[in-house]
């Protein structure tokens, strides 16, 4: 029946599937989780844009270079990316760019290894978010084929 839920007790705990409660349907709940997931990105992406000349900056500081292709190439990758995860449309490549981008950031700008002390404690920890990230993507990215597999079943 549509809207109810199932529930059954596993070691004297009550479970219900997500995807028979409404909040497993929340296509509003998805969405704001798609745009808290990319926020790293987006708001990258944007700070970039809107002050061009400190993302040339930072392409300097990590000896990227020419920067200004390396800048505009990073705007598009962030803001495309995260389009493409936050619309639902292209999700899994844009999830997939997003994680690609992200691993690359690593040794470019993140190299705890080639560090000691309080940096390298840090650039690791930078590292294991990163990692973090790249995890969250992942699972957005299958549960998005699963939920489309499901449709084209059920439809």
């Amino acid at each position: 029946m549509e809207g109810t839920t199932s529930s059954r007790r596993i070691g004297g705990l009550l479970t219900m599937r997500a995807d028979e409660t409404t909040l497993g349907k929340s296509g509003w709940l998805m969405l704001a989780g798609r745009i808290v997931l990319t926020f790293m990105f987006w708001a990258n992406g944007f700070a970039k844009l809107l002050d061009f000349n400190s993302g040339i900056a930072e392409m300097n500081h990590f000896g990227l270079q020419p920067a200004v292709p390396f800048t505009i190439a990073s705007i598009i990758v962030l803001l495309g990316g995260s389009a493409l995860v936050i619309s639902g449309r292209g999700l899994v490549i844009g999830a997939g760019v997003l994680a690609v981008f992200t691993l690359m950031t690593i040794p470019l700008a993140h190299p705890f290894w080639r560090m000691t002390g309080l940096a390298a404690f840090q650039e690791k920890e930078i590292v294991s978010e990163h990692i973090s990230y790249v995890g969250g993507l992942v699972c957005i990215a299958i549960a998005h084929l699963r939920g489309a597999a499901t449709k084209r079943i059920f439809a």
